[in-house]
């Protein structure tokens, strides 16, 4: 089985090596969990991490035991590159959804949001927003 995270960790860094604290696929993998939560604004996401630290640490093998902030968080979705983003999210959906026809799915990009939608039975699959 494909993880998200496998995926995740393919998104290019755009970051200087220096000063870097948190691992990207880690903050963009918050981002999705807190987004999936309704936390829709940076400082809830912030919000989101902080609440559920010492559960992401444990369960993620965070290093230092620190979930990024909000601040760090808006930089990283500020730079970004939301075709890489979306080309490593449509593998892992890809692989997903292996056993029924592509043909069958939509995903529909509109500000800042990404809907995918199976179109035989028209029932939302997951939706992120950035």
């Amino acid at each position: 089985m494909y993880s998200l995270i496998q995926f995740l960790k393919k998104v290019k860094d755009f970051r200087r090596e220096q000063g870097k604290r948190h691992l990207f696929w880690l903050i963009i993998l918050i981002v999705i969990l807190g987004l999936m939560t309704q936390h829709l604004g940076y400082r809830a996401l912030g919000n989101f991490a902080k609440f559920h630290q010492e559960r992401l640490t444990n369960n993620l093998s965070i290093v230092r035991g620190k979930v990024p902030s909000y601040s760090t968080i808006r930089r990283a979705m500020m730079g970004i590159d939301c075709a890489d983003l979306i080309g490593s999210f449509n593998q892992w959906v890809s692989h997903l959804v292996r056993d029924y026809e592509l043909d069958n799915w939509l995903a529909i990009s509109a500000i800042g949001s990404i809907f995918i939608f199976n179109l035989v039975a028209f029932v939302p699959f997951l939706a992120i927003y950035f």
